[in-house]
């Protein structure tokens, strides 16, 4: 029985060697896909929000309205706007999410979402994640306050979107 309980050893090790490269390259592979996957239903998700919505051209981008919008954004060339914005507040918002537009922040966000997805496990990535998210929004911010918009109306309206009341009545 010495040859069949070599056998069954060598067998008893593959196996496990098979199992451990499973864990080492399978589950990384796994969840950069897994997050990839995410990634592109996402995007689809907004793609299909936008054929949805009522567009304005504006140029050097566009507005898409959709009452589902509940957050400005934007994505690409298009910004996505909600119900409820008229008048000043609409024009201030716009110009922010315009801001993102011009500089291409949707494209800085997909790179490093790509790139997320591939070094998951590296802390780094995460962090200039959220550094790049604090670095557009203050030139978004900027791009406001150089436009000519008041920092005092500027922040109520910001404060209203934030936390859906104005500070003054507070």
């Amino acid at each position: 029985g010495g040859a069949m309980e070599q056998l069954w050893e060598h067998l008893e090790t593959e196996a496990f060697s098979a199992e451990r490269e499973w864990c080492v390259v399978g589950i990384p592979v796994l969840t950069a896909a897994v997050s990839l996957a995410i990634l592109a239903v996402r995007i689809l998700g907004i793609r299909r929000l936008r054929r949805r919505s009522r567009i304005t051209d504006c140029g050097a981008y566009a507005v898409a309205e959709n009452p589902r919008v509940g957050t400005p954004f934007s994505f690409l060339r298009t910004v996505f706007l909600g119900e409820g914005y008229e008048g000043r507040r609409r024009e201030i918002v716009v110009c922010h999410e315009a801001s993102h537009v011009r500089h291409r922040h949707s494209a800085e966000r997909i790179a490093l979402e790509l790139v997320r997805s591939v070094f998951w496990f590296n802390p780094f990535v995460w962090i200039a994640g959220r550094w790049l998210s604090e670095v557009q929004e203050w030139e978004a911010d900027r791009d406001v306050l150089d436009a000519g918009y008041g920092l005092t109306e500027y922040r109520t309206i910001i404060f209203r979107q934030l936390f859906g009341y104005n500070p003054d009545i507070a």
